[in-house]
């Protein structure tokens, strides 16, 4: 099997598990979390309208009600049923840096590693996340592909799978994007201690949290008047105010 066909094998295996949980999930498998029905339903709801208001959180986070908004604007599903679609996209999602990883764990194996994603694919602590329509597939996505980044970093590549994997973390979850920071620093020790000071690698990765960065801060100040990435910095610029006044 040379790289080529390989890769698209990798491909449509990703589409094979998206399509057979999707066919699954939005007639079969209720969606009874709290959170996906009062919370990220209706917010994926509010984007299609384009009432940003309801759309958008300070706590939230910016990724996936834009996700699954378009979903619903695109399709006429509601806002549960988007849900469910967008997770299970990033968990099928996660199938290629999975197969990449244990590609280098079982030193170019081919079998094995197609066993590990069968195994990923088939779990049901991991796919019932998916069928729910919650947000830890985007998050498994992107440990995976940051990792599978640094992976290749090591290995003397661009590690610019490590940015995909940084943009899904910042831009996930509030919680996530001080993960996302640390990920990147501890990229940009890495290439610096490789590469020397040819750190335009770094440099990519560090324009992709700025970016994050912007549009967290962006989404925070139209409800709380800070340019803050994450709420709980409020607390502390209040906190220093206060001591300097």
């Amino acid at each position: 099997m040379n790289r080529i066909s390989e890769k698209y094998l990798l491909w449509v295996i990703a589409g094979i598990v998206f399509i057979f949980w999707a066919l699954l999930a939005l007639p079969f498998y209720p969606v009874t979390q709290n959170d996906v029905v009062c919370r990220y339903g209706p917010m994926a709801e509010a984007f299609a309208q384009g009432n940003w208001i309801e759309a958008f959180h300070p706590r939230f986070g910016v990724l996936f009600q834009i996700f699954s908004g378009a979903v619903v604007w695109s399709t006429g599903l509601d806002g549960v049923r988007a849900c469910q679609l967008v997770s299970i996209f990033f968990f099928a999602l996660g199938v290629v840096p999975l197969y990449k990883l244990l590609r280098v764990a079982f030193n170019s194996d081919k079998l094995l590693p197609l066993i590990g994603v069968i195994f990923y694919a088939s779990i049901p602590d991991l796919f019932s996340y998916a069928m729910s329509g919650l947000r830890d597939t985007v998050r498994m996505a992107g440990l995976l592909f940051y990792t599978l980044g640094v992976v290749d970093l090591l290995k003397g590549g661009k590690g610019f799978y490590s940015a995909i994997g940084i943009f899904l973390l910042g831009s996930i979850r509030v919680d996530c994007y001080v993960i996302a920071i640390v990920g990147m620093f501890a990229f940009i020790i890495l290439d610096v201690y490789l590469n020397k000071w040819k750190m335009w690698r770094s440099g990519f990765i560090v324009s992709v949290m700025i970016f994050v960065t912007l549009m967290l801060s962006t989404m925070n100040y139209c409800f709380t008047g800070y340019f803050v990435p994450i709420v709980r910095a409020i607390k502390i610029i209040e906190r220093i105010i206060g001591g300097a006044l």
